[in-house]
């Protein structure tokens, strides 16, 4: 991940990070601009699941065009929904499908392998 986006820094790394915003803000940039840019192109869970929606749901049913944003609303959007999706891991994954995964197991099915589940 670029130094700009992260949040937890070494000292020298820190330092590194400000001596950027420095020579962005000399050159005329406003450096809150600069630190936003980049994580503004990467869109959240649910900005990828409408994006994707709408791509797709012209070869679904209603009916299946319908559930695949329900499911997601019911089930991903809770814990990942405004995560950018370069930040998901496969634990968050994970994490998200415990509460489905006995309960439910044809919903996590589609989120996910459950043979991955360890």
């Amino acid at each position: 991940m670029p130094i700009l986006q992260r949040k937890v820094l070494t000292l020298a790394e820190a330092r590194e990070k400000a001596g950027m915003l420095r020579l962005a803000a000399k050159s005329g940039l406003d450096p809150i601009e600069e630190l936003d840019r980049d994580r503004r192109k990467i869109p959240t869970l649910i900005e990828a699941a409408i994006a994707a929606h709408a791509s797709l749901q012209n070869g679904w049913t209603n009916k299946n065009a319908q559930a695949f944003l329900n499911s997601l609303e019911a089930h991903a959007y809770p814990t990942l929904g405004r995560k950018r999706v370069h930040l998901i891991a496969s634990s968050d994954i994970i994490t998200a499908l415990d509460p489905i995964w006995i309960d439910k197991p044809q919903i996590a099915k589609k989120f996910g392998n459950v043979s991955a589940r360890s």
